[in-house]
């Protein structure tokens, strides 16, 4: 199909990008990618711009973040083009993290902040769910009082999604906002309740 039909295999290696993840074949996943994207540089704008971000994905999960940066400034110049707001929310929360890897947290608060006001903005809430989960842990460094206000936050959104994991992170990050406050007994049964649904999610895999 990369050699027949190059738009075809584009949007295949697009959509298997979730498959690689699963069984930790990224190397793999990250090849057919790259051929699929150098093949079809005249792809639909659109088209083109997913699978990049895609690959980007990919790339920041083996800690290739130099690549990750390029293919995720290209796939969100791209996006900026078609005004499509729920994919901008996207890269610039995929980005972030590849910054916040090289030490950016200045770039990947300003980047977060952007997709967080347009995941609001649509109420796409697993986005929502997600940017200020990532924002937990840049507070977690420099902003107390910020990172009390994104945990009640985020452990409303993980409530309504269902999500234990991210009501675990949520409520451990806000047992961290009382130990920093000198609150410790609080702190205390934060962390226990956090690590009893961690325990929990895992005896459920």
């Amino acid at each position: 199909a990369l050699e027949c039909e190059p738009e075809t295999a584009l949007r295949l290696a697009g959509s298997l990008c979730y498959y690689w993840e699963i069984r930790a074949w990224i190397t793999e996943g990250r090849r057919w990618l790259q051929e699929a994207l150098d093949k079809n540089r005249n792809a639909t704008p659109a088209l083109r711009a997913r699978v990049l971000s895609e690959a980007g994905r990919l790339a920041w999960h083996q800690g290739d973040n130099n690549q990750s940066t390029k293919l995720l400034e290209e796939s969100l110049a791209l996006h900026r083009t078609l005004s499509d707001d729920k994919s901008i929310a996207i890269d610039t929360c995929r980005l972030a993290m590849t910054f916040m890897h090289q030490g950016n947290l200045a770039g990947a608060s300003a980047l977060l902040e952007e997709s967080l006001a347009i995941s609001d903005k649509l109420q796409d809430k697993v986005c929502m769910l997600q940017v200020r989960l990532i924002l937990q842990e840049i507070s977690f460094h420099n902003d107390p009082g910020k990172l009390r206000r994104l945990c009640k936050e985020g452990l409303s959104l993980a409530r309504e999604l269902g999500d234990e994991r991210a009501i675990a992170c949520s409520i451990m990050n806000l047992g961290f906002a009382e130990y920093h406050d000198e609150n410790y007994d609080e702190a205390r049964r934060l962390f226990s309740e956090s690590l009893e649904i961690s325990r929990r999610v895992d005896e459920k895999r």
